[in-house]
Formats: structure tokens, sequence, C-alpha cells
């Protein structure tokens, strides 16, 4: 066989490699986008809406212990928790560095009386550059010296 014949017949050889590739492929749609993302904030867990949390004790030989949970978001690499007395002027947690889904906010002493009611606490998270909207909860606080 000359080389010539050969060369059609590598020719021909990689014709039909191309067409079978060509028909494989066909219709098939190749794409490399990542997935939409889902910005709806995480759901609260913990505490309940209008829960009853512990305080502690007017001696302060106490320590109280809230613990707060929330779902993970998928591709969520950090979450930033509010938590905030309804007449504080400032949060008594503002962190937004979060990376798993629950948090404990410890507390030496007692609430007092006039910050008993409507506490709020808000949780977010950050996906791909983006912060979802705000989930909120509300809970309420025991009088001080509640099971002292």
């Amino acid at each position: 066989m000359n080389s010539c014949c050969a060369f059609n017949k590598f020719i021909r050889s990689i014709a039909t490699v191309l067409t079978v590739m060509m028909l494989l492929f066909t219709g098939c749609v190749i794409d490399n986008e990542d997935p939409p993302v889902d910005l709806t904030p995480p759901q609260l867990l913990r505490p309940l809406a209008g829960q009853l949390l512990d305080n502690g004790c007017v001696n302060n030989r106490t320590t109280i212990q809230w613990n707060f949970s929330w779902t993970p978001k998928e591709r969520a690499t950090r979450y930033h928790l509010r938590l905030k007395a309804q007449n504080a002027l400032v949060a008594a947690v503002d962190n937004e560095n979060l990376t798993g889904t629950s948090y404990q906010h410890v507390i030496n002493g007692y609430i007092g009386s006039s910050n008993l009611k409507n506490w709020t606490w808000q949780v977010r998270a950050y996906i791909r550059g983006n912060w979802t909207e705000w989930s909120t909860g509300t809970f309420d606080v025991k009088e001080p010296d509640s099971g002292c």
C-alpha cells in the first residue's frame, strides 16, 4: 500500500471517530455555571419564639448560658448573629464571623427586671459574596433569682 492510500485511510478513520463523537454529544448541553445561590435565610431552631430563658441571681454567683441554633445553608462560609434586648442601645452579641450553626451566650450575673421582655435574635448566612436576609426570633427572660 502506498503512502497516499495509507494517508487517506487514516483521514477516513479520523473522520469516522469525529462523526461518532459528534453523534454522542449532539443535543447534550454542558453547563459549567454554578447553580443559582439560595439566599433564603437560615431557619431559627432554638430558642423557640416566645420561649422563656434562664436568668441569674442578684447575688451574681451564677452564670447564665443561652443556647442558639439555626439550620445550615448550603455553601455558607459564615453566619452573622445579633442578640439584643428590646430597650438596649447596643447589641449584646453582634458577631458576623461564626462558622457553625450554634452559639452559646454566657453571662456572669443577671438580667435586670427592665430588660426581661422582647429580646430579639437574628441570623443570616454569607454565601458566595452575598448575605441572606435576616431570620428574626424573639424570647423573654425569667425574673432574676428564679431557681436560685
